[in-house]
Formats: C-alpha cells, structure tokens, sequence
C-alpha cells in the first residue's frame, strides 16, 4: 500500500508525504524529544513546521488545493472565537500563546486533508500515528516486566494520564485497521493487548473507564455485522485481553482502578470535583464569552483536568458548542458514509477528554485523518 502510494506522488510531493509520516510518527513521542530551553521545542514540532512549509510551497506550485469540510470551518471560527477573547482576557499573552497553538492545528489539519485525499492515504497516515503509540505501548509493558511491577510505571517515565490517554486513542485505531486490512487483524488485536495493558498499567481511572465504554461502542459496532467468525474473534479477543490483563496488574493498580466507584459514590472525583465546581462557578460569571482562551490554569490555579470544562470557563458557551461540533462533524460523516468502524475514533477522542486535558493536538490530528478517510471519495479538488 505504502509503495502504490508513493508512485501516485512525485517530486516536492513525494517529500512532503515523507516527512507527514515522520511527522505523525512523532507525535505520540512528542514529549520525549524537548530541547530549546525555555522554548520546549520538539522533533515533531520541527517536522510540522518543515512539513508545513513545503505543503505549501508544493500547493502553490499545483496551484489546486483540495475543498476544505465544514470541519475546517469550525476549527477556524474557534481559533476566532479564541483570538478576539485576546480583547476581554486578564492574560493576553496566554491567550495569544493558546491560540496560536489552535492555529497551528488549524494549518496542519488543512495540509494533511489535501495530503490525504484517499482512504488508502488515510490508512496510511493513521498507522504511521499508531506506530509511534504502539512504541508506548511495548515500551511500558517492558518497562512493568523488567522493573517487577512498579506502580504505574509506563514508557519512559511519562505522565500516566497522558499514556493512558493516548493509548485509548490507539486501541480505536487498532480497531479500525482490524477490519480495513483483515489479512493484520491477528496482528493488529496481537497489539490490543499491549494496549489495553498498558492503560491498566498507567493507573488512569480516566482512561480505564473511556475503554469501557469504547469497548461497549465497539462490540455493538461489530455485533451489527454479518460476519459471525469476526464477531467470535474480535469479541472473545477483547473479553480475553481485559482478563489477563487484569490479572497480570499489581495489587496496588487493582485497587486504585476500583476505587473508581467510591470516588463516584463520594462525588470527591479525586479532587477533581472541588476543581470542576471552582471552574462551573468562574463559567457563570462568564456564561456567553468566558475569561479568554488558556486562562483556565492562571484563574484557578489547577488544571481542568477536562477539556470540556476549560473550554466552557475560557470561551463560554459559544466556544464549548464549537469544540463538541469538531468530533461530532467526524462521527456525523462517519456513519453518514457506512464507516462504522472509523466512528470509534471520535467516540474515543469524546471520551478521553472528559476528565483529562491531554493528547490535544494528536486528538486533533487523528480526527482529520478519519474524516478524510470517510469522505474522500465524495470530495472534490
């Protein structure tokens, strides 16, 4: 698939598909990668910025872009939305940063939709991103076996939140590719398990609880097709994985993972209750525009630990619409165009973010990817 891909493109082209591979690859290692100092510039930020740059140059020379998707409509009126909040913000300075960032996105999603123009590109570009998750993944389960079962101890000393994270991510995508490149799926469920392994060894409620659900979504999905050995497989394969996975987790994990339902039950959330409340209370005072984009932290001196919740305090109930119609556009196409399983992804990026506020920008990018893979067929240039 990789090499009929390559010979579709050529010159400038074929080296700014090199580098949005090795730019997706990066992004779940992003972190691993700093330097610059204070700057905190990595790998995968030079990548984009190179990959960025000579997308453009390359466009001007075919001088042809493909249309953009109501997608790109509702990025853009968010980074709007963020950059007049520039004029009411007590912080500016943080409210540029943020949106800058946003824009950022908003160009890297524009180059890898006319990029990605096919569903076989879109594969592609969305197994390149899991490559640099399914590293995570092995890395952690390593990790756990050679350090004899440290508590949540995952790949390269890492934020377990966002491990966890973005590993939830990775079993949508492992899912998806499952049933687009069946002659792998022994493969692909093979690597399951690291995954679902590795959120269980990450310790994160968040993420433990978003597989639940995706889990549920998911064998609904696939109980809603003809194929009856599929479904015994790609079942039993997730029942199986979560089994042994759990009875491979230190006593110490086990006990953290089930107190999820005494922190429900006590409404404490791990403290992140008195968090959201203190940032429901900022929203009321600023219902309709919010304190200004990326101030969530400086106000409240905590992190949201929810996108949702930061999106509702900095940019009130306008900017919150706008950022729930970004997966709900995906999830929307998805089912509009018969890709059932390509919906696990929004679905999954809906649910990590409830009560994590990692993984933003690889959300993003996987979101683009997808719906470039559903629709490709019915756009034009």
């Amino acid at each position: 698939m990789l090499a009929n891909m390559m010979e579709e493109a050529n010159g400038m082209r074929r080296v700014v598909l090199y580098l949005s591979f090795l730019f997706l690859f990066s992004l779940p290692l992003r972190v691993l990668s700093t330097f610059g100092g204070k700057y905190n510039i990595t790998v995968s930020w030079l990548l984009g910025l190179c990959f960025g740059i000579l997308w453009m140059y390359s466009t001007l020379n075919q001088k042809e872009t493909r249309n953009l998707h109501l997608y790109h409509i509702i990025l853009y009126l968010n980074i709007l939305i963020a950059m007049i909040s520039v004029t009411w913000s007590k912080y500016p300075i943080i409210t540029l940063s943020t949106t800058a960032r946003l824009l950022s996105i908003f160009l890297i999603s524009v180059a890898l939709w006319d990029l990605y123009n096919t569903r076989r590109r879109a594969i592609v570009g969305i197994s390149f991103l899991l490559g640099g998750i399914a590293i995570l993944y092995f890395i952690s389960v390593a990790e756990f076996v050679i350090s004899d079962g440290v508590y949540r101890n995952v790949a390269f000393g890492l934020n377990p939140n966002f491990v966890g994270s973005i590993s939830v991510l990775g079993i949508s995508i492992l899912l998806l590719l499952s049933f687009e490149l069946k002659k792998y799926r022994l493969i692909y469920l093979l690597v399951v398990f690291f995954g679902v392994f590795t959120i269980f060894l990450s310790g994160s409620r968040t993420a433990v609880a978003s597989l639940v659900i995706l889990s549920i979504y998911c064998v609904v999905v696939i109980l809603t097709t003809k194929e009856r050995l599929t479904q015994l497989i790609v079942v039993g394969s997730l029942i199986l994985t979560a089994g042994i996975s759990w009875a491979l987790l230190p006593s110490r994990i086990n006990r953290r993972l089930i107190s999820i339902i005494t922190l429900i039950e006590s409404q404490s959330l791990g403290n992140r209750g008195d968090i959201w409340l203190k940032g429901f209370e900022i929203f009321l005072e600023n219902p309709l525009f919010g304190t200004g984009s990326g101030t969530f932290y400086t106000i409240v001196g905590r992190y949201a630990h929810s996108i949702y919740l930061s999106t509702l305090v900095e940019l009130g109930v306008i900017g919150f619409i706008l950022f729930v119609l970004l997966p709900a556009t995906v999830y929307i196409s998805a089912v509009r165009y018969r890709k059932y399983f390509w919906s696990s992804v929004p679905i999954a990026f809906m649910l990590v973010f409830t009560a994590n506020d990692y993984t933003y920008m690889t959300g993003h990018i996987l979101l683009i990817l997808v719906l470039s893979g559903v629709s490709s067929p019915y756009s034009r240039h």
